[in-house]
């Protein structure tokens, strides 16, 4: 659109599903992930594997031992019976759309490659126009942030706007 002006945007590369998703910097609140529910499995993920530290030290391994002792004394050994799906059976998530996951517990998403439209290398050459999911005007990618990156890479030549 002719008459829309750009903004300078922030790429960031979910940290659940590493699908690469465009804000402006207007809009940036320090997002880490795509959707809702990439933050939900993200947090979730994240809180596992903080509860996996922590049981690994004294104090989490004699907490864990009392509870498991208090499981023991109650003869409960689980909570509520939940059916798993059927091997092979798709489960569709409050969406309403199929979401797989990877054997690692993080969902399949595309990569950052395949969903920015760059045919030439990782990302491309030069700028070209994305849209933010906040606000929806295009603009001009001018930082990149990933996992590995987590402060951002920034680009050479990238907004002005």
């Amino acid at each position: 659109m002719a008459g829309e002006d750009q903004r300078d945007l922030i790429e960031i590369a979910c940290f659940h599903c590493d699908k690469a998703f465009a804000v402006c910097i207007r809009d940036y609140r320090g997002h880490r992930y795509c959707s809702p529910r990439c933050q939900e499995l993200g947090y979730r993920s994240r809180k596992r594997e903080a509860g996996r530290r922590y049981q690994g030290t004294p104090n989490g391994r004699e907490r864990h031992r009392q509870r498991q002792q208090g499981l023991r004394d109650r003869r409960v050994t689980h909570g509520a019976a939940v059916q798993a799906p059927a091997p092979g059976a798709t489960v569709l998530h409050a969406a309403g759309e199929p979401h797989e996951e990877r054997p690692d517990g993080r969902s399949r998403g595309r990569s950052p490659e395949s969903t920015t439209g760059a045919s030439d290398g990782q990302y491309g050459r030069g700028p070209r126009l994305r849209r933010c999911i906040v606000c929806g005007r295009t603009g001009v990618v001018v930082l990149r942030i990933t996992t590995d990156e987590p402060d951002g890479e920034r680009l050479e030549g990238g907004g002005g706007g």
